[in-house]
C-alpha cells in the first residue's frame, strides 16, 4: 500500500525534523529517534532550548532517572510559568485562527491574546483567587477559552478541564475531584447541530461560582448570587 502523501523535497527541508538532523549532526530520522531512546536527557534538554521555554530558574538536571525509569523526575530544581514561553512572537503576528459553524474565519494576534490573558489574571487576583487555587473551565474550544486558559495559568491557578459534552453527573464528579471553587463557563454552545445549555446544567448541579464567558448574556439566564458576566468579570489589562 502506498502513502496517501509524501512531503516534496522543499517541504523536508523546511521540516523541524530536518532543522533537528542539521543542529545535532544527524543523517536520519532514525539517528534522531535512535538517540532520543539512548539519550533522552540530551534530546529533551536540545528541545526545550530549540522550544525557547523560558524559566525564573533554570533547571539543575533535564531529566533524572535516580529512582528508576518509572520515577522520571523532570527538570529538578527549576521554577518557570509557562503562559510566559507563549508570547515570544511580535505582537502583531497571529496566534489563533477561529470560527464558529455558522461564521467566517477570524483571527487573534498574539498581543491581543496577551491583553486578554493578562485580563483574566487580574480578574482572577480581584475576585481573591491566589497560586494553586483550582478553577475550572467548562465551555467550547473557542479563542477567548485559550486566553481563560493561559490567564489561569499566569495567574499560578490549577485549570480543571471540562469537555462541553460532559453531562451534569460528570461535570459533578470533576468539578469535585479538581475542587474547583469556580467556572469559567458559556451560557450555551453548539455541538453537532444541537444547542447544549453549559450553564443551566451547572445550575442544575449547584456547581460553585460562575463566570460567564459570552459576550451579551440573554434575559433567559438566570444569573445566580455572586455569579459574574464577562464584563464584570475583567480586569484591567496592565494591572497584573
Amino acid at each position: 500500500m502506498q502513502p496517501i502523501w509524501v512531503p516534496t523535497k522543499e517541504s523536508v527541508a523546511r521540516s523541524n525534523i530536518q532543522a533537528a538532523l542539521n543542529r545535532c549532526s544527524l543523517e536520519s530520522y532514525d539517528d534522531l529517534y535512535r538517540w532520543s531512546v539512548s539519550q533522552p536527557e540530551a534530546f529533551w534538554a536540545d528541545i526545550i532550548e530549540t522550544l525557547g521555554i523560558r524559566f525564573e530558574t533554570s533547571p539543575r538536571q533535564t531529566l533524572d532517572f535516580a529512582n528508576g525509569l518509572d520515577q522520571a523526575c523532570w527538570l529538578r530544581g527549576a521554577r518557570m510559568n509557562i503562559a510566559e514561553s507563549c508570547f515570544q512572537a511580535e505582537a502583531e503576528a497571529v496566534a489563533i485562527v477561529y470560527g464558529g459553524p455558522h461564521e467566517d474565519l477570524r483571527s487573534m494576534t498574539y498581543g491581543e491574546v496577551r491583553q486578554l490573558s493578562q485580563q483574566v489574571a487580574s480578574g482572577l487576583k480581584q475576585m481573591g483567587f491566589r497560586p494553586g487555587d483550582a478553577v475550572a473551565v467548562f465551555m467550547p474550544m473557542t479563542a477567548r477559552s485559550v486566553a481563560i486558559y493561559l490567564g489561569l495559568i499566569a495567574a499560578g491557578c490549577v485549570v480543571v478541564s471540562i469537555a462541553d459534552s460532559f453531562a451534569q453527573d460528570e461535570l459533578s464528579t470533576r468539578l469535585r475531584i479538581g475542587n474547583a471553587k469556580a467556572v469559567f463557563v458559556s451560557a450555551s454552545a453548539e455541538r453537532n447541530g444541537k444547542p447544549l445549555a453549559l450553564f443551566e446544567r451547572l445550575l442544575e448541579i449547584d456547581g460553585p461560582r460562575a463566570i460567564l464567558v459570552d459576550e451579551k448574556v440573554g434575559d433567559d439566564v438566570a444569573i445566580r448570587s455572586g455569579d459574574l458576566t464577562w464584563q464584570e468579570f475583567l480586569g484591567e489589562a496592565n494591572s497584573f
